[in-house]
């Protein structure tokens, strides 16, 4: 899987990265612009690991006065393009026996049964549950995610909306696996809900965030 992030707030201007899609270990890292020196270094030590891990090592990481950095910005494009799961769809060429919508309804369909649950974040606080399309016009795929956290980790994460909202849709306009899926103009949907239980062990999902991009936000 190949994909290309636009960090922000450094000197790089584009990440393009290679990660393995079952092991999610990282094949390659290139940074554009930057200071040679470092990036060719971090990119070296990169390579080989986990991209949870790295993430871990990485995010937070401050160059001088500036709230972020190469390794801090790797670290997210890292993390935005596991959460919107960019990697769990490749479309490809309509075969003789099924339309496009047809083999997108029976790849995600085929994805979720073999790779969900899948974790998202270390440390599982987000979990993609499923993928589906439906072929029935609708033209939109929808990705659900459970959130385990508690009351104060949804309103952490309902405040962070719009810096979430951004994050998902730059992963969405840069990732290449994608490019069939936005050709065929698909509505892109995430929806994060939480599981909650009452007095008599039922248990209903409950919406925390859903965020939908459409092909004039993603062309």
């Amino acid at each position: 899987m190949k994909y290309e992030y636009e960090p922000q707030g450094v000197c790089s201007k584009k990440i393009l990265l290679d990660i393995d899609d079952e092991t999610k270990v990282i094949n390659h890292v290139q940074f554009v612009g930057g200071c040679p020196g470092n990036t060719i270094g971090l990119s070296q030590l990169v390579k080989g690991q986990k991209a949870d891990e790295v993430v871990r090592k990485l995010e937070g990481i401050r160059c001088g006065a500036k709230h972020t950095s190469c390794p801090d910005q790797l670290a997210q494009a890292l993390r935005a393009l596991t959460m919107v799961g960019v990697f769990l769809i490749a479309v490809l060429f309509t075969s003789c026996q099924e339309t496009k919508p047809q083999r997108l309804e029976r790849e995600a369909r085929e994805l979720t049964e073999r790779t969900c649950p899948q974790r998202i974040t270390p440390d599982g606080s987000v979990i993609l549950d499923s993928i589906i399309y439906h072929d029935d016009g609708s033209n939109a795929i929808h990705y659900y995610y459970q959130v385990n956290t508690d009351d104060e980790g949804v309103l952490k994460l309902q405040l962070q909306k719009q810096e979430l909202e951004k994050q998902l849709l730059s992963t969405v306009k840069n990732s290449i696996d994608l490019r069939h899926v936005k050709d065929m103009g698909v509505t892109i949907v995430s929806h994060f809900d939480r599981i909650r239980t009452d007095s008599l062990s039922r248990s209903r999902r409950e919406e925390v965030l859903t965020f939908q991009f459409t092909k004039e936000d993603y062309h």
